[in-house]
């Protein structure tokens, strides 16, 4: 991630701080590269570039072939909806699905979790168990595979900051199972 709250550093244009981070991960890909890796960049309301519209703006400029984004779907609900941004005017009528459409072909790896729209006392998304929320899942991992175009083995269930998260990962494993058995081909 970007590893700062999205407030922009005094002195700073928000393009100047976008260029900072096009140059950061893109020197951050290269090095990766030599190595055989791979570098995903997970965006969230709770860390500096979280406008979708800037999110692809990103991508578009990072051209490593080794860099993607790392796409959780309670941050893109949350960035959606307008959490935190510093440019006004980013949110997105179609919320996940519309996101996923923005970033088509750049998925490099996947977090699953649900989301009610708040955010947590750390100021980022608030990851609530499935079923707990307001995502449509029936629709969005369709999209995720076809329109979105991720193609990774796996994907995580991301309970990050939820209060006593083992009792609910039996339940939430049981969801996620059951949308890779409806929607995976290969599963």
């Amino acid at each position: 991630d970007t590893c700062t709250p999205p407030i922009l550093p005094e002195g700073m244009t928000y393009d100047e701080v976008k260029a900072f981070f096009v140059k950061n991960f893109t020197e951050m890909a290269d090095e990766a590269a030599e190595y055989g890796f791979d570098v995903v960049w997970e965006f969230e309301p709770g860390f500096m570039i979280n406008e979708p519209k800037n999110v692809k703006w990103i991508l578009d400029h990072v051209t490593a072939p080794n860099f993607s984004l790392l796409f959780d779907t309670c941050h893109a609900y949350n960035c959606a909806l307008g959490h935190r941004h510093i440019e006004a005017g980013c949110k997105l009528e179609g919320s996940v699905n519309e996101f996923i459409d923005m970033v088509a072909g750049r998925i490099g790896l996947v977090h699953l979790i649900d989301c009610d729209g708040t955010l947590n006392d750390t100021g980022t998304s608030t990851h609530a168990p499935f079923g707990d929320g307001n995502i449509d899942f029936d629709s969005v991992i369709p999209h995720l595979l076809n329109e979105g175009g991720y193609k990774g083995d796996w994907w995580a269930i991301d309970l990050c900051e939820w209060p006593n998260a083992w009792a609910v990962t039996e339940d939430c494993f049981k969801f996620v199972d059951a949308l890779n058995k409806k929607y995976c081909k290969d599963c």
